[in-house]
């Protein structure tokens, strides 16, 4: 249900868009009919555009401090979205202005003008998806006493009591009544249940496998069969798949 709501928000929020950049162009062109056609086909390359910002160069790139990649990247997505505007426009001029460019208004003539209401579009979506993953966050955020309670993991290891930063966890591996904590800098073996450890987890530790906990903050790539943790790829079993899959969805929508 939660991942219709969003679909069906986002179609609203692109509805909305082509009603507001038809209005914005089309409000001295002498055919309305016409400018809303031609912004049927343009906006594809938009929404193409918005999405590919949002859930990969903003999510991937800026959010991680990447600054140059996103960057360059974003130029590249800009460009490419700008070049494949520019084919849809010449080749739909002629058509729908019957071969006679004046037929068209003189509006739809100006790329500059078209570029600034696509665009908007573009640059209001990403406000909103930095706005709402800011608020997903907050929401998400404990108590300051709790927050400093769970952020250690107390382990026994060879005889000897070790404590490991939550953050630093990539995934737990289980061999039997033993596990294995697999951190960013070393791994530790304890005699624990994977069971067991899950309970004195966080919620951002989800169990994908028999075998296998996962510390979703490290999770790089996922499908349903499947995701990735610091390169090492590590299989998703029936029994979690669709939890495993919705949980990993919802939070790179956020």
């Amino acid at each position: 249900m939660a991942i219709l709501k969003r679909v069906v928000i986002h179609i609203l929020f692109w509805l909305v868009s082509t009603v507001f950049v038809w209005r914005f162009i089309g409000f001295k062109s002498p055919d309305k009919s016409l400018v809303l056609i031609f912004l049927m086909l343009l906006m594809p390359i938009t929404i193409a555009t918005s999405y590919t910002i949002n859930y990969y160069l903003i999510a991937n790139k800026l959010l991680k401090g990447k600054y140059v990649d996103f960057v360059i990247y974003g130029l590249f997505v800009f460009v490419a979205s700008i070049y494949l505007q520019g084919i849809i426009i010449m080749f739909s001029f002629p058509l729908y202005a019957d071969y006679k460019f004046d037929n068209v208004g003189p509006i739809l003539g100006n790329m500059s003008f078209l570029a600034i209401a696509t665009y908007f579009v573009v640059f209001l979506s990403a406000v909103i998806f930095l706005l709402r993953r800011k608020m997903f966050h907050s929401e998400k955020k404990l108590p300051e006493t709790t927050q400093e309670k769970a952020k250690i993991l107390q382990v026994t290891s060879n005889r000897k009591t070790v404590n490991l930063e939550l953050d630093s966890i990539l995934y737990v591996e289980s061999l039997s009544n033993y596990v294995k904590i697999h951190t960013s800098q070393e791994t530790i073996i304890t005699k624990e249940k994977i069971s067991k450890l899950a309970e004195r987890l966080p919620e951002n530790f989800l169990r994908v496998h028999r075998s296998f906990l996962v510390n979703q903050n490290h999770v790089e790539a996922f499908g349903k069969e499947s995701l990735t943790v610091n390169q090492v790829k590590l299989n998703i079993s029936r029994t979690y798949k669709n939890s495993v899959f919705q949980k990993l969805s919802e939070m790179q929508m956020m």
